[in-house]
């Protein structure tokens, strides 16, 4: 037997003894934390498959103390924790399915490990889909979505995970299980299930989730306005113009810097020759960092100002409709009415759409497709960051990221949504940089509705930079509800929940 899987091994001995009582050899694991850079593992990693599997497993985690930390994709290991290793680590990724779907009601009951994509397919059948956008939507499943109040662009629409839970089931440290949002009243719906929304497994172990769901819309379309570097004026009438336009009903409207922007249209753009006239030179960062090749050209790029902003194309504003066909249309047509303001524009059809969200949604830094270090310079490292502010500033924060990026030498890729004030920024470069980055952000983005969170980080960073920032004023009350529901800190302790910012 290898060394260090013997080393595990023996430290996991009496919990694989004790857990074999209740659970199959083949849900039972042991976890080489040595081989992880993003901490967040268990010393054993167990695999339910029934409810019932959860229950037994955190009675006895209470029992003994051990500590415990569910997972699911593991889209999100570098959210949050500064802990390496606890001794369990609960993975739903074999407890997936649907439960119930009541299709005239538009109400689905699902797994928690169940993967969005997979679950999206399988309602697709009947016209109908949870309206989450969330990265690495394969990987990602509802129960990590929920845990974390993950969304993405399409958000101005469609609300963020907590504005779909109608209830759920809960399996509390001591093993019990809580329905919660069951049979109450709405105003105590929302209360009672929102205590669980983006608390980050720091409050029960979900099984099972009951969505609301929306029909599948017949067209989906994109309109891309591309602008220079110093037209950031034109940016803000336009989309001033979209706000106040009655007529207007967009699912998104997204700013792209160049980086990010050309990313995205790199993977999408070799059947389209209109993307290709406005993106002829694909900055081929794609945020993964995956191959050596890419490696260098992603550093030879980094050392010029010229290749964040050299070209003819600095920002992409994404504006998305979707809905039934003739008003589309009629709302894209109503959209290009006036477009003198920026350099190109560019409509994508439903299928063109669907591909450009596609590779939008594999952009995001993800552990569980990122390799480290680098090939090239092993000394970078990727980090991402949320960033709250106002709707309307949400331009000028993305102006700053780029500054910021120039002024410390940083490679970002980074978007902003004007309809709900939330910036996502993807970084690479050293641990020094990157920790004065997110100093600096901190520093400018403070104070009432604002904050910079560290989305994704390795572990070593989150030890020496705090992901969260500053504490929210409801911070005492959540602490106050941890320690009541979870007197011994058997869950995900020191992960800290975040409330579903």
């Amino acid at each position: 037997m290898n060394e260090n899987v013997w080393i595990y091994a023996k430290w996991g001995v009496g919990l694989l003894d004790k857990l074999s009582r209740i659970l199959d050899q083949e849900q039972i694991e042991y976890e080489p934390v040595h081989l992880d850079v993003f901490g967040n593992q268990g010393k054993l990693v167990v695999y339910p498959e029934a409810e019932t599997h959860i229950q037994q497993m955190m009675r006895m985690c209470s029992s003994y103390q051990w500590t415990c930390i569910p997972s699911g994709g593991e889209t999100k290991k570098g959210l949050g924790g500064v802990l390496s290793q606890f001794d369990i680590r609960c993975s739903l990724s074999r407890y997936t399915g649907v439960i119930d779907h009541a299709v005239d009601d538009m109400i689905v009951s699902v797994k928690a490990g169940t993967p969005l994509k997979a679950l999206n397919e399988q309602l697709a059948k009947t016209g109908q889909m949870v309206p989450f956008d969330s990265f690495c939507p394969e990987k990602a499943t509802i129960g990590g979505i929920v845990a974390a109040n993950d969304s993405g662009p399409k958000r101005m629409r469609y609300g963020a995970p907590r504005d779909h839970v109608l209830s759920m089931r809960v399996i509390h440290a001591n093993g019990d299980v809580r329905q919660a949002g069951e049979r109450l009243s709405d105003a105590d719906t929302c209360n009672s299930v929102r205590v669980y929304i983006g608390s980050m497994g720091t409050l029960g172990i979900f099984s099972t989730i009951t969505l609301k769901l929306v029909p599948i819309p017949s067209t989906r379309h994109l309109v891309l306005f591309t602008y220079k570097y110093n037209d950031t004026n034109a940016v803000r009438q336009r989309i001033r113009h979209i706000k106040q336009a009655t007529s207007l009903e967009p699912v998104c409207l997204e700013l792209l810097n160049q980086s990010l922007a050309s990313a995205v249209n790199a993977q999408v753009s070799a059947d389209n020759e209109a993307l290709k006239q406005m993106w002829p030179e694909h900055d081929n960062d794609d945020g993964h960092n995956d191959s050596s090749q890419n490696d260098s050209q992603n550093d030879s790029q980094n050392d010029s100002q010229n290749d964040r902003h050299g070209g003819n194309v600095s920002y992409v504003l994404a504006v998305g409709f979707e809905g039934e066909q003739r008003m589309v249309e009629a709302q894209v047509q109503d959209l290009l009415s006036e477009q003198k303001d920026c350099q190109a524009v560019l409509t994508l059809d439903t299928p063109e759409t669907d591909a450009w969200w596609k590779s939008f949604s594999h952009l995001y830094p993800n552990c569980s497709h990122i390799r480290y270090p680098t090939a090239q310079r092993p000394e970078h490292i990727h980090i991402g960051l949320k960033i709250g502010v106002k709707p309307v500033e949400a331009v000028d924060v993305l102006l700053t990221l780029d500054i910021l990026a120039e002024e410390l030498d940083v490679r970002v890729l980074s978007h902003a949504s004007a309809g709900t004030g939330l910036i996502k920024a993807y970084l690479t470069g050293t641990t020094e940089q990157l920790r004065a980055y997110v100093q600096k952000c901190r520093g400018f983005y403070r104070g009432s509705n604002r904050y910079v969170i560290v989305s994704h980080a390795p572990l070593t960073f989150r030890q020496n930079v705090y992901p969260w920032g500053a504490h929210p004023s409801y911070i005492d009350f959540m602490l106050d509800i941890k320690n009541k529901m979870d007197p011994d800190h058997v869950l995900s302790p020191k992960r800290l929940m975040i409330g579903g910012v």
